[in-house]
């Protein structure tokens, strides 16, 4: 699959430990496309000569929103195939190059983690694992078959940068989930679970599951 067709979204916030590694790792695979939420670190500073489409929010405005922006402009421009990563390292290349041999026969490919951050979403992966038949759908390495997504228009809210996933079952995609192994963070811990409005988002994410 030729690298010009693939298009590579990360999104980060305050990755400078990180972010070089993961770009340059992206690279060999897809365009990589950062969309930098308002880094106050030198996120930016690590990327500048790497030759990538960067964006830069004007101020932190969420990983969701984030993606939502990054998922736009790739609509907007001639790939086959986007796929989302995270920035702090976890995810490993051979797990995005299997994830691409994946989207040859799909529409949708989801990566399905050797292990999850805490109860709710082991609580949350035994819902999806019953309704949906997936049993990692908050793991950030995702593949799509961006001419399924044409006609695509955001939903609100957001719930946790799935949308993407829940328009394709809504429209009926070929979708399919592959094991795949994650590294520790080495730097930090995830910000994602220090606001807790996001657990609450985990429970809304059960209530849409159930509903389908």
């Amino acid at each position: 699959m030729a690298r010009s067709r693939i298009a590579i979204l990360i999104c980060a916030f305050n990755e400078e430990k990180t972010i070089k590694t993961i770009v340059k790792q992206a690279k060999k695979v897809g365009k990589v496309f950062l969309v930098d939420d308002g880094s106050t670190d030198k996120t930016f500073q690590q990327v500048k000569n790497l030759k990538i489409n960067y964006f830069k929010n004007k101020i932190n405005i969420g990983y969701e929103k984030s993606l939502e922006r990054g998922f736009k402009i790739i609509l907007g421009k001639n790939f086959d195939y986007l796929v989302t990563m995270d920035a702090d390292g976890q995810h490993r290349l051979n797990s995005v190059k299997k994830i691409l041999f994946k989207i040859k026969k799909y529409d949708v490919v989801v990566g399905s983690r050797n292990k999850t951050n805490n109860f709710l979403e082991k609580l949350l992966s035994s819902f999806s694992k019953k309704y949906l038949n997936l049993s990692d759908i908050l793991c950030g390495l995702k593949a799509y078959r961006l001419n399924k997504y044409i006609n695509y228009k955001s939903e609100n809210p957001d719930i946790i940068g799935t949308n993407y996933l829940f328009y394709g079952i809504k429209n009926g995609a070929k979708i399919s989930e592959v094991k795949i192994k994650c590294d520790r963070r080495e730097h930090g811990n995830s910000r994602y679970y220090s606001n807790p409005s996001n657990y609450l988002k985990i429970f809304q994410l059960i209530r849409k599951i159930v509903r389908k």
